[in-house]
């Protein structure tokens, strides 16, 4: 039997394929005054176009013009894949698509304070 998934692990998953895509996008020249935008427009057409987890991943992949899924984005599908059920990620993604981006935003920010923190040369 699998794991119980509580509804703010399911988000913080969804959040973390949000970042591991964004990283690649950018690493692949997305524009970076618009990636977000891109980023959540995608999402949330995938998410109309595609009930199922692996399809709707697949799909925001091929919209943002990535060739592959990187192994950081493969592994954190795997753990959607077993979290949501059928038709339960894109609902999430429809009634919430705002505050999961807003999610990533933030922690995206809090990543690149972290990198540049200087307490970070002091250990």
């Amino acid at each position: 039997m699998g794991k119980d998934w509580s509804e703010d692990e399911k988000t913080e998953l969804v959040v973390d394929l949000i970042l591991a895509v964004r990283k690649q996008y950018l690493a692949a020249g997305a524009n970076p005054l618009k990636h977000w935008t891109q980023i959540q427009d995608r999402l949330l057409a995938a998410s109309r176009m595609e009930a199922e987890t692996g399809p709707l991943v697949t799909l925001l992949a091929r919209k943002l013009q990535l060739p592959a899924l990187s192994k950081q984005a493969s592994s954190i599908l795997l753990m959607l894949s077993e979290a949501f059920e059928k038709d339960e990620l894109a609902e999430l993604v429809e009634e919430e698509i705002d505050f999961l981006i807003a999610k990533a935003r933030a922690e995206a920010e809090r990543r690149k304070e972290i990198k540049s923190s200087p307490l970070l040369d002091e250990l």
